[in-house]
Formats: structure tokens, sequence, C-alpha cells
């Protein structure tokens, strides 16, 4: 565990990635998630569903993802640090800790705060447009960047630009400074994939359209709602602590054939995502002697399909 940077200029995927990478570090290593931007939390409960993320599933009503209020008052930024054994996103920290040019400038518990962040188990990513915007103490503490990048296009739905192909490539930071300072390799994806540990690229899937709905992507951080259905999930303030967690009943559980639906949701791409939440829901709702069906009429229709290309 420890420090990796998320940089990508606005609308290029960011806190899509965040989100992914952090929940599928959450459900992998069993850690509660502290993000400084609130998620929607019925819809967070559903893509853990559609994820088929079990433990994030059957603990969310429990408490295991909480928001940080990082605005104001510069201690407020000591809040993320809060717990330990934590997946942190702490996004639009350009604001929060902008660069200063020297490591005396920098908060002296907040630094204690950054340098402790492996002791207490932590995994901090940090999210922000460029590596210049943040405070130059954290930027050397940085182990790995993830960088943000690919092909937009203008949504009269949305009346602004949305996301449609993404490119996200993982990078040490000695290899970081060669893609910035090459135009020639940034301008080549085959460059850019020679030069990075790992890419993620493709059309923008499913569970990547979903993504959107977990968070307000086009509202200021400052302007972000934490209201919530106090039927299902909402966040609850913790005494003692300075964060608010999602607490409540989970209206969506692990079924079935969740597995069916979480690979189609990989695989295909967004403007599938309606169909598929309906056929999930219908998924879900199947009773033993129709699961007993399908699960043998599913290897012949696939036998089938497959005898019918050939």
């Amino acid at each position: 565990m420890g420090v990796s940077a998320i940089y990508g200029l606005p609308g290029r995927g960011k806190s899509l990635f965040s989100t992914f990478i952090g929940f599928h570090l959450a459900e992998k290593y069993h850690k509660a998630v502290v993000a400084n931007f609130p998620f929607k939390p019925v819809a967070l409960a559903r893509y853990f569903q559609l994820m088929g993320y079990t433990w994030l599933s059957e603990n969310l009503e429990k408490g295991i993802v909480f928001y940080a209020d990082t605005r104001g008052n510069p201690e407020n930024l000591l809040n993320i640090f809060s717990l330990p054994h934590t997946i942190i996103l702490w996004d639009e920290v350009g604001s929060d800790l902008p660069s200063r040019g020297a490591i005396y400038n920098t908060p002296k518990k907040l630094l204690e705060s950054l340098y402790q962040v492996r002791h207490e188990a932590q995994y901090l990513f940090v999210i922000a447009q460029s590596e210049l915007q943040i405070d130059f103490a954290l930027r050397t503490l940085v182990e790995e960047i993830f960088h943000c990048d690919g092909f937009r296009s203008y949504s009269p739905k949305l009346k602004n630009e949305q996301l449609d192909f993404k490119f996200v490539y993982r990078f040490d930071p000695d290899s970081y400074q060669v893609y910035l300072n090459d135009p020639k390799i940034r301008k080549n994806p085959l460059k850019c994939r020679i030069l990075a540990n790992k890419c993620w690229q493709g059309w923008l899937s499913c569970i990547d359209g979903f993504s959107f709905y977990l968070y307000d992507s086009f509202t200021k951080l400052s302007k972000q709602s934490l209201a919530s259905d106090k039927a299902w999930l909402y966040y609850d303030s913790i005494e003692g602590v300075p964060l608010k967690r999602i607490v409540g009943k989970n209206p969506y559980k692990i079924h079935s054939f969740n597995k069916l639906t979480t690979l189609l949701m990989k695989w295909l791409p967004s403007p599938f995502l309606p169909k598929l939440l309906k056929l999930d829901k219908k998924l879900s709702r199947i009773n033993p002697l129709e699961r007993k069906i399908l699960q043998l009429a599913l290897p012949i229709l696939l036998l089938m399909i497959i005898g019918a290309i050939l």
C-alpha cells in the first residue's frame, strides 16, 4: 500500500477510473473506502451487485464507505486520513493542497499523515488534472501514476461532452516524465503502451456507463449533496469521528445469475445498459425450478450458437 496519482484533463475519466480501481482493491483486500466526494448510496449498492463484489455487497449496510469533507479549514484535510486500513480517494487535490514549491510550506500534521500512509495500511489515490497542480511534498511520495485520456463527443442530452473511448496508462514516475516530455510518444498509442506498465483501453462498457450514476459528474464538490433514500441506504454521522458513513438496508444483493450479469456488463458497450439492467432484475427473481432449467439450457444454447457459427 502507498500513494498513487490519477491525472488527466477534465472529462477524461479520472473519477470513473478512481471509482473502478478503488472499489476493485477494496473488494480484493476487504478494506473500507474513504472519499472526499459523496457516492449515491442506493446506486452504489446496485454497482456492487452488478460487479459481483460479494464482500462489499454484504458489508455496505454496516458502514464501510465513508465521506470526508476536506473543504474550508486546512485542518479538514486530516479528515480523510482518520481511519486506518482504508482505500482513500482524494479528488481535486489541486484545490485542497495546491503546489507551493517547497516541502516546508506543507502543514506539519498533514505531512505526518502522508508519511504514515503505509504504516496505517492505507492506499491513497490523489486525483488531479496535472502533477504540477499538487503540493511538492505529496508529489514526491507518489509511487505509480495512472494517466487518463480518451475521445469525446458532444451529447445533446447532457448538454456537455461525454467520454466515448477511454485510455488509462499506468506509469512509474520516471516513465511518466518521459511520457510528458516527448510529444511523439503521447500521440502514438502503441508507444504509450510499450512505455506504460499496464493499459486499460476501449469503448465505454455498460458498467462504465452505470458508474456515472454513482456520483455527480458535472457538479462541483462544494455543491454535491449527501441526500439519499433513508428507507434503504443513507449517510449517517459517526460520534467522535469527522466522517459520515453509508448505513441502512441494502436493497440489492448478489443473486444466482450474478456472474452472467457481471460478464455482460463488462463486455457489452454502454448503449446496452438499459436492457441489461432489465435482464438482471428478471434473473434476480427466478425461482429454484426456473434456475435449474436455465442452468441446463444455457450450455445447450451456447453449443448451438457455436455450431451455427462454424
